[in-house]
């Protein structure tokens, strides 16, 4: 009995602390607060020759309103597919000529979970990243309220759809990273069973950077 009545004390101080602690997003789906976030999040420093780079592509970060709660939007990879099968994602894919990076994104979505461009409402552009040979730009986009299961996936493409509530990358306990190939530090999501890494992990990182600036608290530690 003592040890029943000690379990749910333990359980409740949990709930308190984290209620207690838990971000206050109110106000965070302003148009200024997104500008704010996008002048911010192009202001990072990358590779010194992302400029040389000829393979270019761009994916959307879509935030979006589930169950009452902010959130990131993200898909999984079919396991069909010959490149990256099975791996989480923000939507996007590869420029096509004469296309802007906001456009692509914006159509890549579109094409891979059924979101039209009417829906979506772009900030702007994040600093590109590099992976490999190729030139990564994140764009910031408002989707809002969304129902992942209602989506509608191209499967040839995506498995599924799921949205994590930003509160949660807020949680230290969520926040892991690891040495990539002895070359690089770069974070590690786990939340909801769901398991973020590589460059997805790491462009959630700037984004939660510039966007929670008060309330994402994690850092990278650096390569010795």
């Amino acid at each position: 009995m003592k040890r029943l009545l000690f379990q749910i004390k333990y359980v409740a101080s949990r709930i308190q602390n984290y209620s207690h602690h838990s971000p206050n997003f109110q106000g965070y789906l302003t148009d200024k607060h997104f500008e704010q976030c996008v002048l911010k999040f192009g202001s990072f420093k990358g590779s010194k020759n992302w400029q040389n780079l000829k393979k270019k592509a761009s994916v959307l970060i879509p935030v979006c309103l589930h169950n009452d709660e902010i959130c990131l939007l993200y898909t999984q990879r079919t396991k069909q597919l010959r490149r990256h099968s099975g791996q989480i994602s923000f939507p996007g894919g590869m420029k096509d000529e004469n296309e802007t990076a906001e456009e692509t994104a914006i159509r890549e979505t579109e094409e891979e979970i059924g979101i039209p461009s009417s829906s979506i409402k772009v900030y702007g552009c994040g600093s590109p990243v590099v992976r490999l040979d190729l030139l990564i730009t994140p764009v910031v986009g408002y989707v809002g309220p969304v129902v992942p299961s209602e989506l509608l996936i191209n499967h040839k493409e995506v498995e599924h759809a799921f949205a994590l509530p930003m509160k949660e990358f807020c949680d230290l306990n969520n926040c892991r990273y690891t040495n990539f190939e002895n070359k690089y530090i770069l974070p590690v999501f786990k939340i909801n069973g769901y398991r973020i890494w590589g460059i997805t992990a790491y462009i959630t990182h700037l984004f939660l950077r510039s966007f929670l600036e008060n309330e994402y608290k994690f850092e990278l530690k650096s390569k010795t």
